[in-house]
């Protein structure tokens, strides 16, 4: 067996294993209960202020603004964001403001694929939520640089191309436009002959591409590896 596999097969086991932890993590309870109270003041935004709600044309373009200062593809802009934001993906979240920020500035995905560009498209207001955008984005990158962590050591840059499955991704802002909640990663179709992830959504997509194989999918019991991260990996790398 080549030494590149055995690579491969360590970190793949070594990811497993913190994934598990997160079954015993307490940030999950924090971000619950912040996603909890962020529901319970909307509820009460959305019927005191009804009248006095941004124009969609506002709300299309600060999800526009916020997707070129996510943190991900971009720098992240912390002004963007509500102190209750939240994020969740298909397997991935809740997370809270600080873990998102802690987990994507230890990869480092946009200084590793410098080029990377969401591509997005598609942006349309939800016909029930004033607040709320829907689009879609087929990202692409070239990976230059190492990723954070033992993944950059291991799986060296070597001008791999990233294209990206079609995901489609929602923000969800307050009255002030700062987002409160953000989904991300739901592949719209898994089956795109151009894609280099196999179906696969966010940093999975971009492990799957470089080589690296993470279990993903909906209902495994491995469970998310990125929010293991956020004390396990953050503080061992």
């Amino acid at each position: 067996m080549s030494r590149s596999i055995i690579n491969r097969k360590k970190i793949e086991s070594f990811f497993s294993y913190v994934i598990i932890l997160l079954s015993m993590h307490s940030v999950q309870v924090e971000a619950f209960r912040i996603e909890y109270n962020a529901a319970t003041a909307r509820k009460t935004t959305m019927t005191n202020l009804s009248a006095s709600l941004p124009s969609e044309s506002q709300v299309v373009e600060a999800a526009r603004h916020f997707m070129k200062n996510t943190g991900y593809f971009d720098p992240m802009d912390e002004s963007l964001f509500s102190d209750d934001y939240i994020f969740r993906g298909p397997v991935i979240g809740p997370l809270n403001k600080k873990d998102y920020k802690e987990v994507l500035e230890y990869f480092s995905i946009y200084k590793a694929f410098p080029d990377i560009n969401p591509n997005c498209f598609g942006f349309s207001v939800d016909p029930d939520d004033p607040l709320r955008v829907w689009y879609q984005l087929r990202a692409s990158g070239t990976y230059t640089n190492p990723l954070g962590g033992p993944v950059g050591s291991i799986i060296e840059p070597d001008g791999q191309k990233y294209r990206g499955s079609t995901e489609t991704w929602s923000l969800t802002f307050d009255e002030n436009l700062k987002a409160r909640l953000q989904t991300a990663g739901y592949v719209s179709d898994r089956f795109e002959e151009n894609s280099t992830t196999d179906g696969i959504g966010l940093s999975f997509g971009i492990l799957k591409t470089i080589g690296l194989s993470i279990p993903s999918g909906v209902g495994n019991p491995v469970l998310p590896f990125i929010q293991a991260t956020n004390d396990s990996l953050v503080h061992l790398g």
